[in-house]
């Protein structure tokens, strides 16, 4: 991957893997339909000072969006981004939204008829948790928030993961 180093976050989707990073504005794209000889077949650009580290993509019948990958600029800017992958070696940008907090993790809900992303944002400052609708992922938008400290607890919220029924 050109020497780069400080690689992010992996995403998958049919023959493509896209790679994050931490150092370079953009995200990887290998072609590794054939996993002993991964290639190299492009990048997604982002405008310098950016950080595309987290990746989730979305690979699912059962999704109302079936190719669709997610991406979370952890620079100050903190975008959470969307893009078509229907072809997976030409990523289209469908949207995006500016987050509260720069974002730190996050993970990917669906029930079949919403997309739901769980933002951890780790900072200390409240709101921890974003929660952001990208149903349509041309228009994604925060429909709740939580912070610890409204619970009385203490400490940044780090990783998080969904139960299957979107409860917990």
């Amino acid at each position: 991957l050109n020497g780069i180093g400080w690689h992010g976050a992996l995403a998958l989707h049919d023959h493509c893997a896209y790679i994050g990073n931490r150092r370079a504005s953009l995200i990887n794209i290998v072609d590794i339909s054939d996993p002993a000889q991964p290639t190299s077949i492009g990048t997604i650009p982002f405008p310098p000072g950016t950080q595309p580290v987290e990746l989730r993509s979305i690979s699912n019948l059962q999704s109302p969006i079936s190719s669709l990958l997610v991406v979370a600029d952890l620079s100050p800017i903190s975008l959470l981004l969307t893009f078509d992958i229907s072809d997976c070696s030409r990523p289209i940008l469908l949207g995006s939204i500016r987050l509260a907090h720069t974002p730190h993790e996050f993970t990917l809900w669906t029930d079949g008829s919403r997309v739901l992303a769980f933002v951890a944002t780790f900072l200390n400052a409240p709101p921890d948790l974003l929660i952001i609708d990208l149903t349509d992922p041309r228009s994604p938008h925060e429909i709740a928030r939580w912070s610890a400290a409204d619970d009385g607890l203490v400490g940044p919220l780090h990783s998080l993961s969904v139960s299957p029924d979107g409860t917990t």
